[in-house]
């Protein structure tokens, strides 16, 4: 048995000893140097470039990889000559680290953005029409760029979204509400009820809430927009192709939450149910005050805006860094509210505890400086510099990785889009290809 092997891989010509080859035994060369393999034939159909380096493995014992080619190739290269991964150089390693990250990140865009896309199959589209008009429904409804006037729809939608924002913020405006009792009534009012125990009369927001109504223009204008949504909701979940899974999307199921509540309130404002006593008035606000979100129903449109999308992506792959953030503050607030607290102790008006002087410290971090508490002693103003400095290098550290984040997800996008318009150019062509293919069969028939 000879020592040297000659090797063919790719059609470059390598020698070496057994020796070398047997200096990993448990793999691919390392078996066939020691006769496990029984091959007849030294020649491998394999990458030459990538070889010189797995030779240099054998030799060396440590792998280095070539910065010229695709680490996904050379993973692949690996597995086929059975080299695990851990014998890769440190200094190599950041290639597949690379690599690894982002795979995981255009799993996470097919994730996100493919595979939450629900639609008819082909074979439920076959030969049935319900189906079809069904989904020219959903398309009209959930995608905007499926057509001009479902992207029509979908800025009707915003517009209609946006005027229910404003509806809501108008009806806490005393000039688009109308009276209709004052606060003697009222009082009057309370010796049969204890609805109005908890009222304030020193507070004017609440004032204005028990003894005002919406202005019936306005009032009107919100049923209409409740209906739209109501409508929309119907038909959009009439129209799903994958029912069971609509409600499971948070918006779809915000939407829903959404319609609940504002019906709610309005058959209770409708009633007077609100006014049977303190429960009731209870429940009134809890759903009125889940009104808020109705802001969010932009988000609907979200899949069609890229940059939106890797925002959000961005932000939900950063949690870690946004969690280190989290805690850096806690730790550094209360490290600095402490500081601050016995700065100050001779100080009777400033921090009389620890909790105000975290408000303080959390405060001036983040350099928003509302001036309801603030040092005045020198080593109070001295601790206040520290904290200003640390809370801007503290942004400054995660907001960086996430914008990071962001333009690399940018960027898995653009090739994401890229790969689509390809299949999309090709699925077009086939269906060229089959027309003109029919046509000409269909000519040739006539002939005969």
């Amino acid at each position: 048995m000879s020592d040297i092997i000659t090797l063919n891989v790719g059609g470059t010509i390598f020698k070496t000893t057994r020796k070398t080859l047997l200096n990993f035994p448990s793999t691919r060369l390392g078996k066939f140097a020691s006769g496990v393999h029984n091959l007849d034939t030294s020649s491998f159909d394999r990458n030459h470039i990538i070889f010189s380096n797995v030779l240099d493995f054998y030799r060396q014992g440590e792998l280095h990889l070539p910065t010229s080619m695709c680490a996904a190739v050379i993973i692949k290269e690996l597995e086929y000559w059975e080299i695990d991964q851990s014998h890769i150089s440190e200094c190599c390693l950041k290639m597949l680290t690379e690599y690894e990250e982002s795979l995981q990140k255009r799993i996470e865009l097919k994730k996100s953005l493919d595979d939450s896309e629900f639609d008819y199959t082909s074979k439920e589209l076959e030969h049935n029409k319900v189906n079809q008009v069904l989904r020219h429904i959903w398309l009209f409804l959930d995608r905007p760029n499926s057509s001009k006037y479902a992207f029509m729809y979908s800025l009707l939608f915003m517009l209609i979204t946006v005027l229910s924002v404003a509806l809501f913020c108008m009806d806490t405006h005393p000039y688009f509400r109308d009276q209709y009792q004052t606060l003697d009534e009222i009082r009057s009012l309370m010796n049969f009820t204890d609805l109005f125990d908890d009222v304030n009369f020193d507070n004017p927001k609440e004032i204005v809430f028990v003894t005002t109504i919406t202005n019936p223009g306005v009032y009107n204008l919100q049923i209409a927009c409740l209906a739209f949504f109501t409508l929309d909701l119907i038909i959009h979940f009439g129209s799903c192709p994958a029912k069971r899974k609509f409600f499971r999307s948070p918006l779809n199921f915000l939407d829903g939450f959404l319609v609940f509540s504002m019906w709610t309130t309005t058959i209770m404002e409708f009633e007077e149910i609100w006014s049977a006593g303190r429960i009731a008035g209870f429940f009134y606000i809890v759903f009125k005050l889940c009104s808020v979100f109705r802001m969010f129903r932009l988000l609907r449109l979200i899949r069609q805006h890229n940059g939106l999308n890797m925002l959000f992506m961005a932000i939900r792959s950063s949690k870690w860094e946004i969690g280190l953030l989290l805690v850096a503050f806690l730790i550094f607030s209360t490290f600095f509210a402490g500081f601050v607290y016995y700065a100050e102790y001779k100080e009777p008006t400033t921090f009389p505890n620890v909790f105000d002087s975290i408000w303080w410290a959390i405060i001036t971090m983040t350099t928003v400086g509302y001036g309801d508490a603030y040092p005045k002693s020198v080593g109070g103003r001295i601790v206040g510099t520290f904290c200003a400095l640390s809370g801007v290098l503290i942004i400054a550290m995660p907001i960086a990785i996430i914008a990071s984040t962001f333009s690399d997800f940018n960027d898995k996008n653009k090739v994401r889009l890229k790969v689509q318009s390809f299949k999309t150019r090709k699925n077009k062509i086939d269906v060229c290809e089959m027309k003109n293919e029919t046509r000409e069969s269909s000519s040739l028939h006539s002939r005969f």
